[in-house]
């Protein structure tokens, strides 16, 4: 099921200084939560999804793998948050309240497992992915 992004009402009038300054920052958080999920999807849409299709194979299964680790858990993750965060958007005026979804979206040990597992691969990713540019032009082309 399609879940509507986040989308902030238009500013009520008479908020006070504080308010607008907090209704600045949720729009900055939602903004760029829909800019990261956006990109995530990108990458497996458009890179991750076509290689492993790809005949004859330009990177092996394997390779595509440790490329693109645990990029699918992480989109669920904050997927996940969009959803959370679109019924508190949607109800901002009355609660003013954001912290707590951070903390239940953010702080479950699946989350830092994911993401642990993510940076500690990164590395290693990146020196597949230049190593692949070097040694497969196929590989290289595909990137432009």
């Amino acid at each position: 099921m399609k879940h509507p992004p986040p989308e902030l009402s238009p500013m009520p009038e008479g908020l006070s200084p504080q308010q607008v300054v907090r209704r600045h920052i949720l729009g900055s958080i939602v903004q760029s939560e829909r800019s990261y999920v956006d990109s995530l999807k990108r990458i497996l849409q458009d890179y991750r999804n076509p290689l492993l299709e790809m005949e004859p194979k330009v990177l092996s299964a394997r390779k595509c793998q440790v490329v693109f680790f645990r990029l699918k858990e992480i989109l669920q993750c904050h997927s996940m948050f969009q959803i959370a965060l679109a019924s508190r958007v949607a109800e901002w005026d009355a609660t003013e309240k954001i912290g707590d979804l951070f903390v239940a979206s953010f702080s479950k040990s699946m989350v830092l497992d994911v993401y642990s597992d993510y940076v500690n691969n990164f590395t290693t990713a990146m020196s597949l992915i230049k190593k692949a540019c070097l040694t497969k032009p196929a590989f290289l082309e595909f990137l432009k």
